[in-house]
């Protein structure tokens, strides 16, 4: 049996505006967490776990409130905490198929010995890093591309098919990808849709999708305009 963690923050009555502002604080400072996250995983084969701790910490630090006293994150599985930790102080790295939460907090006044608290507000859910988000998030940063299922939900996980601006004929770009090697991500059944088709089967390597995101990228940026 596996485990799973979350903690969600509720106001009795009416929240006055101080709590409001912290609980924007603490939902921002996970937003970022994550952007940073979505960010390093197209740049990096392993991402550093301290980082993610770090944007986090330091967005909360930012507006004027106490450092999170805890680590930001740890990972779920077997154990409801363990590897890898998402800590200021972590060596670990955080790669495809690890499930972990990532929980900033707010506590005023800072500190437990013996003082009276004022309130607490803790956001936590849990992240899984899979193939897919790699191509959906370098698909969010290209303007020249879209995505052909509009609903993240509704996204299969195993094939993720990109919709590319009219402007950059689909069979251009196969055709130059050709030449690198890369024989296969024409549009289904040549449908006629301007769109590229990538398989995410488990046999396929985190490494190689990079590696295919990296040779677009190249062709998209030198094409001739």
């Amino acid at each position: 049996n596996y485990c799973s963690d979350m903690t969600r923050t509720i106001f009795l009555g009416k929240a006055s505006a101080e709590k409001k502002l912290a609980y924007e604080a603490v939902l921002n400072s996970q937003t970022k967490a994550v952007e940073i996250l979505s960010d390093e995983l197209i740049k990096n084969k392993l991402t550093d776990a301290s980082l993610i701790d770090k944007t986090a910490r330091t967005y909360i630090a930012s507006k004027k409130y106490p450092s999170i006293p805890h680590s930001l994150g740890h990972g779920i599985g077997l154990e409801v905490h363990e590897k890898p930790w998402l800590s200021f102080n972590s060596e670990d790295k955080l790669q495809n198929g690890m499930v972990f939460s990532i929980e900033p907090g707010i506590y005023l006044p800072a500190g437990r010995q013996g003082l009276n608290d004022k309130f607490g507000i803790r956001i936590e859910d849990l992240f899984t890093i899979q193939k897919t988000q790699i191509l959906h998030s370098w698909t969010d940063k290209r303007s020249e591309l879209s995505h052909y299922i509009k609903n993240p939900e509704a996204r299969s996980q195993t094939v993720s098919t990109i919709n590319l601006d009219k402007a950059i004929p689909v069979d251009g770009l196969t055709k130059q990808l050709r030449k690198f090697g890369i024989l296969d991500i024409d549009c289904y059944r040549s449908l006629g849709e301007n769109q590229i088709r990538i398989s995410l089967f488990p046999n396929i390597s985190k490494e190689d999708l990079l590696k295919l995101t990296k040779c677009i990228d190249y062709l998209l940026d030198h094409r001739k305009k």
